[in-house]
């Protein structure tokens, strides 16, 4: 699948700092594949503003394809459909609810 800065960024937010035996290093795994390299940071012009926010010039960014096996798929949907349930989705997480979790687009105003 390929994902654009944005979908990175809020992947890397999304992704917990612990798990268990079986997903720890599933999902460290997944955030060193969804990290920004310095060339991602080059080629997009991704600068930090004061407060911690990004910017980047979104039109060079051409996305980058990132595997993501059946079990970290699992670990996302789960955290996403807690989230869901739990009615914590932000705009970050919203936009990786509709990658991973619906199969119809939806609105944040549903």
């Amino acid at each position: 699948m390929v994902f654009k800065v944005e979908e990175r960024l809020a992947m890397l937010q999304l992704l917990p700092p612990s798990g268990n035996s079986l997903t720890y290093g599933i999902v460290e795994a997944l955030k060193t594949k969804c990290a920004l390299s310095e060339e991602d940071i080059q080629d997009v012009e991704l600068v930090e503003l004061p407060g911690g926010n990004v910017r980047w010039q979104r039109d060079k960014d051409n996305g980058k394809e990132i595997a993501i096996g059946p079990k970290a798929t699992a670990v996302i949907v789960g955290l996403l459909k807690k989230m869901q349930a739990q009615e914590e989705l932000n705009p970050n997480t919203f936009l990786l609810y509709k990658l991973f979790v619906d199969d119809e687009p939806a609105s944040l105003e549903d």
